[in-house]
């Protein structure tokens, strides 16, 4: 899991709760990328990985984007999967669990699964769900997909690390998913 992380300092802690707090937990490697943060990001990570040395490793960088960010991530990554978290970003109880023993096997190479966004007021009045649910909405090609659709952000998918090769984030201001996507 690889999380850009620049002044995060206020949420960074819930999306790592939220990501140990999985059922796997202990077979996940969490890479966090400090994008040259100037708050108290460092400390907050490094207490992390203090208490989950095996788990999280933090790598540090001058502050270069999230492209840089993700790319520095991804250019160390040891699993078959990953997956893009942004630190803002949080999982539902058992929802990386469940999108694991669910979809993902040895015959596809990107499964996208469901986010939510929230504004202050929505998330004000939003009910995580006691289970999560889900099912199989498409089978076919990266391709076949594009054609039907619009890639969306990284952060709802997982991906394998084969199939990605050199694949890389395109130093942009906006759309970077989109193009990574495709």
């Amino acid at each position: 899991i690889i999380i850009p992380a620049y002044n995060a300092e206020a949420y960074i802690g819930r999306c790592l709760d939220r990501i140990l707090d999985q059922d796997y937990h202990n077979e996940v490697e969490i890479i966090v990328v400090n994008d040259g943060s100037t708050d108290l990001t460092a400390k907050v990570i490094d207490v992390y990985q203090s208490r989950y040395p095996n788990i999280i490793r933090i790598m540090t960088q001058k502050n270069g984007g999230v492209c840089a960010a993700r790319n520095k991530g991804l250019d160390s990554v040891t699993g078959e999967w990953v997956w893009f978290c942004d630190a803002d970003d949080y999982i539902c109880k058992n929802g990386l669990s469940y999108v694991l023993d669910h979809f993902v096997d040895n015959d596809i190479d990107v499964c996208t699964f469901c986010s939510i966004s929230f504004d202050s007021y929505t998330l004000k009045s939003f009910k995580e769900p006691e289970q999560v649910v889900g099912k199989c909405t498409f089978e076919g090609t990266t391709k076949s997909k594009l054609k039907r659709s619009f890639p969306g952000s990284v952060c709802d998918h997982l991906f394998r690390v084969s199939a990605l090769g050199n694949t890389r984030f395109r130093d942009m201001p906006i759309g970077e998913d989109v193009l990574f996507d495709i």
